[in-house]
């Protein structure tokens, strides 16, 4: 308890606009407090968007919380997320279960203005890992309420990321 691992993208442009203003993408965010309540926490994970709902910036996000059938801190756990002008789509271990129903979906397809959602979900993002340590998501607070520490050994494993593109005309694919 008390982890809290990442896998995200940002809008690129953060640094000129800001945050919510660019959009947030969370493919994957384990450690939350209903987890730990729900003593699950090594199966309790999230996809989540964040985005401003107006001009002013006011945050507002839509998240889906899911409990795997099955424990995914023991073995590499494929996370997915596709991406297109009409939605976001994301699927837990769908290269070993190909019929998987995805465990977060959003649409994305309206963009006419600051009101709208797809307004911040069609521009170019970055991708992030963290691995943080408390916080507001698992509501822990004291570092002696974190138990994930206790044998010294934390560590989130990445062992690869693929990004693919599908070519269609006004696509943009930056790489570093």
């Amino acid at each position: 308890n008390g982890i809290w691992p990442a896998f995200w993208m940002m809008g690129n442009d953060i640094s000129s606009i800001g945050w919510p203003k660019c959009g947030e993408i969370d493919i994957m965010e384990m450690g939350h407090s209903n987890g730990i309540n729900a003593g699950t926490p090594e199966r309790f994970f999230n996809g989540a968007c964040h985005w401003a709902a107006n001009s002013s910036g006011t945050h507002v996000y839509y998240a889906n919380d899911v409990t795997a059938a099955y424990d995914m801190q023991n073995d590499f756990t494929t996370f997915r997320c596709y991406w297109d002008d009409k939605k976001i789509t994301m699927y837990l271990d769908q290269d070993k279960y190909p019929d998987v129903e995805p465990y977060f979906v959003m649409d994305i397809s309206e963009t006419s203005d600051a009101t709208k959602t797809g307004y911040y979900f069609h521009k170019p993002n970055f991708i992030l890992f963290n691995l943080a340590v408390g916080g507001n998501f698992p509501s822990i607070w004291d570092i002696n309420q974190v138990t994930a520490l206790n044998n010294g050994d934390v560590k989130m494993y990445v062992d690869y990321v693929r990004v693919y593109q599908r070519g269609l005309e006004n696509e943009t694919l930056n790489v570093k």
